[in-house]
Order: C-alpha cells, then sequence, then structure tokens
C-alpha cells in the first residue's frame, strides 16, 4: 500500500532546550518507529513535514537570507 503522511510542525512537540527551542526527541522517535513498522510491512510511505513558521518565524529572518512574507 502506499501511504501519504503530512506532519505539521506543531505534531513534531515542540520543546526547550536551554535557552533553545527544538522539536521533542521522543515524539520524535515516536514517530520514526510508526514509520519504520510501516516499511517493514512492505508499505510505500512518502512523508511531507511542515515546520513552515519555523523558517517564517522572526527569530531565523535576520540569521538567513530570506524576507518574512506579509
Amino acid at each position: 500500500m502506499k501511504l501519504l503522511i503530512k506532519l505539521s510542525g506543531e505534531s513534531l512537540g515542540k520543546g526547550k532546550h536551554g535557552a533553545e527551542e527544538r522539536y521533542y526527541e521522543p515524539t520524535l522517535s515516536f514517530i520514526a518507529e510508526q514509520i519504520r513498522v510501516l516499511l517493514e510491512k512492505k508499505h510505500e510511505v512518502a512523508l511531507v513535514v511542515g515546520g513552515g513558521n519555523l523558517f517564517r518565524g522572526h527569530e531565523l529572518t535576520g540569521t538567513l537570507a530570506i524576507e518574512r512574507p506579509t
């Protein structure tokens, strides 16, 4: 079976690590394990991963050479 899985940036479980925000590793591990099970059962898996707010956000507009959209 061919499967398309769309993960929003919110579903990746943002948490804090010191002063820095990151994605929550237990959540990422859980998602990866579920995908591994699907692959072992010979399913074809395509992933669409969100996180656009991370790149549209104020923190990265000063770091990367991108403009913040209006």
